[in-house]
């Protein structure tokens, strides 16, 4: 006996919509087996501005998915990278002093070396600042 209540989805449909999670759940605990995990890194500030100072304190988080726990490295454009800690899967810290400049990068990777996230302090314009404290 057939159904024949209304769908507000064809029968063709609902089966690739059902697939799409299944994969994404699939790719993503391959990348974690294979690949040593994901990850995401936020600074604050992630921006400073040039007017005020060249160099800034940093609040680091992280979270990752993998196995083991994580390195966070240190590097600006010409330099080679140094490892500023390594920690848990999350976590969070504070840079200790004023020491990221505009440039600067922070990377964070597994402890096989896999890299997880990255983030580089930007620097604003003298004129930016100097128009938005204007408008005020």
């Amino acid at each position: 006996m057939r159904n024949n209540r209304p769908s507000f989805m064809p029968r063709t449909w609902r089966h690739g919509v059902l697939g799409i999670p299944v994969l994404f759940v699939a790719w993503l605990g391959c990348k974690v087996l294979l690949f040593g995990g994901v990850g995401t890194m936020t600074m604050t500030p992630d921006t400073i501005d040039r007017c005020l100072t060249t160099a800034t304190a940093v609040d680091v988080r992280w979270w990752s998915l993998g196995r083991g726990g994580v390195r966070l490295w240190i590097y600006s454009l010409g330099e080679p990278a140094k490892v500023w800690m390594e920690g848990p899967r999350h976590g969070q810290a504070r840079t200790d002093g004023k020491w990221m400049v505009e440039g600067s990068t922070l990377m964070l990777t597994d402890l096989r070396g896999h890299v997880l996230a990255r983030r580089t302090v930007t620097a604003k314009d003298c004129k930016s600042a100097v128009a938005a404290t204007a408008a005020l």
